[in-house]
């Protein structure tokens, strides 16, 4: 079997940005999750075509809504811990209908997020992941069941809509990318959180492997349309402790 061939240079910016997350923390939450679009996106919606921004605003809504977050725990007198928001992101294709959907990494303060939680808990990282990805695309957050997938295992979800279907191109891609899982999936499979404390050799080697699949080269296109395939965050990293708006 030949071995995907990966873009070193990308891999390299994902050595760069771990390290700087565990400078500053002592211990990161990894968490890969893939963003997918709807088949059908509803006629209400004024911008129905993907464009190359989606990414960048999925991630600026991300952060607010953990500022807010933090500032809400903060005005209720209970204890904060302050959270960069680091993030590598690729963007791909499926094979079989070309559907576009990107495959994310974020990194975080473990001690501010050790689990995703699950999508039935309103203050979740996962319901805020997946209110960002619907805020992304412009949706309501309650057409955007099915549209984000967690590594190994998807928290349960409320039934899905029928106005913004998931896309139907979900067939797992090779080389280790797996489809929707439940919390009750025995299967095996990577899980939804890696821990990194700094000097754990192993679980950096962990990160880094989940990293080179994002950079594989096979599964993106290059067909000069001016969008990247790939992306990551840049700067020192702002830490979001709800003290200040952003």
């Amino acid at each position: 079997m030949n071995q995907p061939i990966h873009n070193a240079y990308w891999l390299s910016r994902f050595d760069i940005l771990l390290d700087s997350a565990l400078a500053q923390h002592r211990a990161v939450s990894l968490i890969r999750v893939d963003l997918r679009f709807p088949e059908y996106m509803p006629v209400t919606i004024m911008d129905p075509d993907p464009d190359s921004a989606v990414i960048s605003r999925f991630f600026a809504s991300l952060k607010a809504k953990i500022q807010a977050y933090q500032r809400k725990k903060r005005c209720a007198n209970q204890r904060v811990h302050a959270t960069s928001l680091r993030y590598f992101w690729c963007r791909e294709f499926g094979k079989m209908y070309g559907r576009k959907h990107y495959h994310v990494i974020l990194l975080l303060n473990k001690d501010t997020w050790c689990s995703i939680g699950d999508f039935s808990e309103p203050s979740s990282l996962a319901t805020m992941i997946q209110e960002a990805w619907c805020s992304a695309l412009h949706l309501e957050p309650w057409q955007g069941d099915g549209l984000v997938h967690f590594s190994r295992w998807t928290p349960s979800r409320k039934p899905a809509s029928s106005d913004a279907r998931p896309s139907s191109d979900d067939t797992p891609l090779s080389g280790g990318c797996s489809d929707t899982w439940k919390a009750s999936d025995k299967k095996p499979g990577e899980a939804a959180v890696l821990w990194i404390k700094r000097g754990d050799v192993g679980a950096l080697q962990k990160a880094r492997n989940r990293a080179s699949y994002l950079v594989k080269y096979e599964t993106k296109l290059h067909n000069g349309s001016g969008q990247r395939n790939y992306g990551c965050s840049r700067g020192p990293g702002r830490l979001l402790d709800g003290r200040r708006s952003l």
